[in-house]
């Protein structure tokens, strides 16, 4: 038996069977192009988590928790107000003057207040934790704002985190903060807009001169949430956002030079003046940071001796 034959062939064999184990290996070690793309997009939404959390961490005065606290609660329940009956004249005026809303959505807005409604029950006393473009547009309705179905769906979209069509506490705490330390202009600021408005806003009450007590009128003709702000309404808001020495800067950018109407009264505006003011307020922001980011110019590659590639 010649055994260097068959030495020779089981080296041959062992070789070729390492040789297939080393590319076996280096087959698994390599790296799919799929990998390397979940890697970096895992990698991705790590940094845009942390960057929320950054924006999250930015501190708010009191006050401004107070009221956007009573704002979130204002949209969330709007369609549970709605469905429940709330303000009738309201719900009446809405189905019938709202023209931007097609009567095919106002029935499907019907049948869905009932499973809001519903689902509110089984959620508990504190009901649902988000607001939907439904929510907004009745609350734009009441102020006596006309939007379309897509200016208002456009404000959903724009803080729709997750993209389900709803605007929870997270999402909606997040937006505030967002454009309130904006530095670019370049947040959308719909639904912030509305927002400061409503964060203003005030609700009308009696005062009851001989307990001294606030009470709240039964009756709907004279309890009712105030559809325009005064300067009155804006003061402490201002005041803990923007100081003393900037506080009537603010309030001109608000109502203007003048402080009482023709009548020698107080004057007051509408979301829809607040809105157009504030829409040319933010487009002239834009511009202006535009144009010094357009001075800041790009330093001079140095050459490295490869022509600049």
């Amino acid at each position: 038996m010649d055994k260097s034959k068959y030495g020779n062939t089981a080296s041959n064999m062992n070789q070729s069977k390492q040789g297939n184990t080393l590319n076996a290996a280096s087959t698994m070690k390599k790296p799919s192009v799929m990998g390397q793309t979940a890697n970096a997009s895992k990698n991705l939404k790590k940094t845009e988590k942390s960057s929320e959390e950054e924006i999250m961490a930015l501190e708010i005065q009191q006050v401004e928790i107070a009221r956007l606290a009573k704002v979130f609660d204002q949209l969330r329940m709007a369609s549970e107000t709605y469905g429940q009956g709330g303000n009738t004249s309201s719900k009446d005026n809405f189905n019938n003057s709202n023209n931007n809303i097609s009567s095919a959505q106002i029935k499907d807005n019907n049948q869905s207040t009932t499973k809001d409604n519903n689902a509110n029950k089984k959620e508990g006393s504190e009901g649902k934790d988000y607001f939907t473009a439904k929510d907004v547009a009745i609350i734009l309705h009441d102020l006596g704002y006309v939007a379309t179905k897509a200016e208002i769906e456009q404000m959903i979209w724009e803080v729709d985190e997750n993209l389900d069509n709803k605007v929870n506490s997270y999402e909606f705490n997040l937006m505030y903060r967002r454009c309130r330390y904006d530095k670019t202009g370049l947040e959308p600021r719909n639904l912030y807009n509305l927002v400061q408005f409503l964060m203003y806003l005030k609700s009308d009450t009696n005062v009851n001169s001989s307990s001294g007590a606030n009470t709240a009128v039964a009756n709907n003709e004279q309890s009712h949430q105030k559809k325009t702000i005064t300067v009155e309404d804006t003061l402490e808001l201002l005041y803990v956002r923007f100081g003393r020495q900037n506080l009537d800067y603010e309030i001109e950018e608000i109502f203007g030079k003048e402080e009482k109407n023709a009548q020698g009264e107080e004057k007051s505006i509408t979301l829809k003046e607040f809105l157009d003011k504030q829409r040319k307020r933010d487009f002239a922001e834009r511009k202006k940071l535009e144009a010094e980011r357009k001075k800041v110019k790009m330093p001079e590659k140095e050459d490295d001796g490869y022509g600049g590639y």
